[in-house]
């Protein structure tokens, strides 16, 4: 056996399992055509060799990084273009990971880390993309560099170092050169983000280097969010101290945001303006100032990165949802699907529900490894309960399959984890692993507001009152204006009520009730503490709206559904609910 340097290209087609239960048989003779006329002629001409095929996966070894690279760009082109020729309703898509690695070399087959490797960044790419390890980028032209988005370092399963990771990713619609294609021919794609070089207006040398500190924190933060993709730190510092047009960098450069900041310091004092911008039209979506003491500059810089990296978070997935609902039937994907079911789950309307989880229903048919969608899927399953739509049986049954096959996919994405977490841990009654699938997600995403919440809400569920007080609270000190807060404030209103501060849980039951007065959940705190309170009359008229919107609610139905577990601040809930005129049973 021989040890050697090689690099390897691991791919695997898209959706298998959905396609073999589509037509297997023409599945299966698909995929030997696309090898025969496609794989191997480009395995030949680019010098590589065919280690191994394991049913929809290939292992393959090339002389040169370089060479891996233009054969697979070439192997996803040519197969777009074969989809969009045929007109598939399933086209074939493939995913890869390149890597160039360390392997093992027993004349047949090839094992040890540079495999491994390359089969987990396999793992992690988008349809018809390529993900490429930082080792390999370093054999590559600069120019094909700046072409690619940084992931930033991702955990890889049974992989004991963090990689920091890249993503090629070639426009499916210039692939087939078709603007016409079918819903299902459509793939996720991420909105891309490009953080610019932060202008310094101070002289010392210490304002350039603390915004570019900025610059690289923000980056970094952002990559490891998982819901955007971020353009390389090589590419934006090659447009330092340069004029920019952003139309031209938009299409060049394949983003759809950029992020622009001046930083003014003096000896004791830091200003920071931040400006998000429409790429594609120059215009502006949010602005911000923000002010800090010179002192600890690492603890000041990670606090700037934290609030910046918590409001794009919320600014960029408005700006996209209100983009979804602008797109024409014919450029709909899996990804605007995600988006257009979004709102309306938050709407707590039964009507948009129902539609909302139809939407998602056809975003994992046309991928059925967008875990994404089969998260936020599991979570519609875990209002139907509280709001009183439909089966709690069939709810609880679906929604953790779903939750279960989106983490499955989806184990290195923050907002993947956190929905599908918390809808395992409150369909599963179990806390205890909700509360450990959110402790990954809060490590891949710390700024995520939703992380924090969600992970409030088990620990409430658990009877840990102070520590879900101290989650809600990290939520709105991350985003005070996100507009999907009354989850975080009827969630303090259940931490304030449970700890004995009737004042503060109604002053949150009152503001989550503003925010979103169809969230049934909040009446039930606010009803409960504004009867210990003495102010019966106000408590009164919240149950008649709470039994407005779920007619059916008793007491007993409550207990019954109800995931907390304290025994004694169940009793003093439920008793307040009946004291202010819900039925017992």
């Amino acid at each position: 056996m021989k040890r050697r340097l090689a690099a390897i290209l691991a791919a695997d087609l898209v959706g298998y399992s959905r396609l073999m239960r589509a037509d297997d048989e023409g599945t299966l003779s698909r995929l030997k055509e696309c090898r025969a006329k496609t794989i191997e002629p480009l395995i030949n001409e680019f010098d590589g060799r065919l280690v191994k095929q394991m049913g929809d996966g290939f292992l393959l070894e090339f002389p040169s990084v370089t060479a891996a690279l233009s054969m697979a760009r070439a192997w996803l082109k040519a197969t777009g273009t074969a989809s969009s020729q045929r007109a598939e309703d399933n086209p074939l898509q493939f995913r890869m990971g390149l890597h160039l690695g360390e392997v093992i070399d027993d004349g047949d087959d090839l094992y040890g880390d540079g495999v491994n490797v390359a089969a987990r960044l396999e793992a992690l790419a988008e349809p018809q993309a390529i993900c490429v390890s930082e080792d390999a980028t370093r054999h590559l032209r600069g120019d094909v560099v700046a072409q690619l988005s940084d992931l930033g370092p991702q955990v890889l399963k049974n992989i004991d170092n963090d990689f920091r990771v890249f993503q090629l990713s070639d426009s499916l619609e210039q692939a087939t050169g078709s603007g016409n294609q079918t819903l299902e021919q459509k793939v996720v794609k991420k909105p891309s983000l490009l953080v610019l070089p932060f202008e310094s207006l101070s002289d010392s040398n210490d304002g350039e280097l603390l915004a570019d500190g900025i610059c690289d924190e923000l980056t970094y933060a952002l990559s490891r969010s998982g819901f955007i993709s971020v353009v390389s730190r090589q590419s934006a510092y090659g447009l330092k101290n340069q004029a920019l047009n952003l139309a031209s960098m938009s299409k060049e450069l394949g983003m759809r945001y950029a992020l622009t900041g001046k930083l003014r310091s003096s000896r004791k004092k830091l200003r920071i303006y931040i400006q998000l911008i429409n790429a594609t039209d120059g215009q502006e979506i949010w602005a911000e100032r923000f002010d800090g003491k010179m002192g600890d500059i690492f603890a000041l810089q990670d606090r700037i990165t934290a609030k910046v990296a918590a409001a794009l978070g919320t600014k960029i997935r408005m700006a996209e949802i209100a983009a979804a609902r602008r797109r024409s039937p014919s450029s709909i994907d899996a990804y605007t699907l995600f988006l257009r079911a979004l709102p309306l789950v938050h709407s707590m309307r039964e009507p948009n529900y129902i539609e909302a989880q139809r939407l998602l229903q056809a975003a994992f048919e046309i991928d059925d490894d967008y875990g994404l969608a089969k998260a936020l899927y599991g979570w519609c399953c875990t209002l139907q309960i509280p709001q009183g739509w439909g089966s709690v049986d069939n709810a609880e049954a679906e929604g953790a399959l779903r939750a279960r096959e989106a983490i499955a996919t989806g184990y290195d994405q923050a907002e993947v984890l956190c929905y599908g977490g918390y809808s395992l841990g409150y369909l599963l009654r179990d806390e205890e692993e909700g509360i450990g699938i959110l402790g990954e997600a809060i490590k891949l995403d710390p700024n995520s507001s939703q992380n924090w919440t969600f992970l409030g809400w088990m620990r409430l569920y658990g009877g840990n009152l102070e520590e879900a007080r101290e989650s809600f609270e990290e939520a709105i000190g991350l985003a005070p204006l996100d507009p999907f807060a009354y989850r975080t404030h009827a969630g303090l209103a259940f931490a304030n009520f449970f700890l004995g501060n009737a004042d503060s849980a109604i002053g949150w039951g009152r503001r989550a009730l503003r925010e979103n007065p169809n969230f049934s959940v909040t009446h039930r705190a606010l009803a409960a503490a504004l009867v210990e309170a003495g102010n019966l009359n106000e408590a009164k008229a919240v149950v008649q709206a709470l039994r407005d919107l779920v007619p059916s609610l008793t007491v007993a139905e409550f207990a019954k559904a109800s995931r907390f577990r304290g025994e004694h601040d169940r009793d003093r809930l439920f008793a307040g609910l009946e004291s202010a005129g819900l039925p017992s049973q």
